[in-house]
């Protein structure tokens, strides 16, 4: 009875993770480039709290659920979410948590586009959304200037339903202003955000660790990496199919009485 027990417990501990682990994750490296043909989000405009829509050209699977377009949450410019709707549960990604703006900010041209490209062919198609030259609303608050900046796009595809967040050029003098208490940016996918408690389901999948080669964690906790990004770094989370979640029942061990 004792080694039915344990084995059945070493089933149940093998599947739960399973069940809500919709992505795997790998870190590693790609030259990173612009948008060849960029549709603007901003037209120019000086954004502080973008509230823009962006069409994702096709039908992409994310917890659960088919999505055609993401918002900007919350006027953030950090954070996409699957809804517009005001209030309730949201899903969300997050490519680079931290307070971006403009670095135009003050003036009335744009230095730092929004952008998105739908390229490849139908069923093969890639979304690919560029935050470009962005600034950190902190440096301004504090020292009153914009020198610090990134660049990171954000891609979904359509066939594989994965999602990879891409790191160009960047300049971080001021940590202390970009990541104002924390170690660094956020990198998450949010299966449900309650708007009104401000909670995140403990299915919520984060990176953590070495910024150029971090860890997925699955919690309700907000997580931060340590660090800033490296250029060229590429994150990819990756849809588990139903076939990448069998082996791991094999692998049940059995302790004798």
């Amino acid at each position: 009875m004792k080694t039915v027990i344990i084995t059945l417990f070493a089933l149940m501990c093998s599947i739960a993770p399973l069940r809500s682990q919709t992505y795997s994750f790998q870190a590693t490296t790609a030259p990173y480039a612009n948008l060849t043909n960029p549709i603007s989000l901003n037209n120019g405009e000086v954004w502080v709290f973008p509230d823009y829509t962006i069409p994702i050209g096709f039908n992409f699977w994310y917890f659960h659920e088919y999505i055609d377009t993401l918002y900007f949450f919350e006027e953030s410019a950090a954070m996409l979410s699957t809804s517009n709707v005001e209030g309730g549960f949201h899903k969300l990604i997050f490519p680079f948590g931290a307070m971006l703006i403009d670095r135009g900010y003050g003036t009335s041209q744009s230095l730092s586009p929004l952008s998105y490209e739908l390229s490849g062919e139908l069923g093969n198609r890639i979304l690919k959304i560029e935050w470009q030259n962005v600034g950190f609303g902190f440096e301004y608050d504090a020292i009153n200037t914009l020198n610090d900046y990134v660049n990171f796009q954000l891609w979904l595809y359509e066939t594989s339903g994965n999602i990879e967040m891409r790191f160009g050029p960047s300049k971080i003098m001021h940590p202390e202003f970009a990541y104002i208490d924390v170690s660094g940016p956020s990198v998450a996918l949010i299966p449900q955000y309650n708007f009104e408690e401000d909670t995140v389901s403990s299915a919520s999948q984060w990176l953590q660790g070495n910024p150029g080669n971090p860890v997925m964690v699955q919690t309700d906790e907000f997580t931060f990496l340590e660090g800033s990004i490296p250029p060229n770094t590429v994150f990819q989370f990756n849809k588990l199919t139903v076939g990448s979640i069998k082996n791991p029942l094999n692998a049940a061990i059995v302790y004798p009485n």
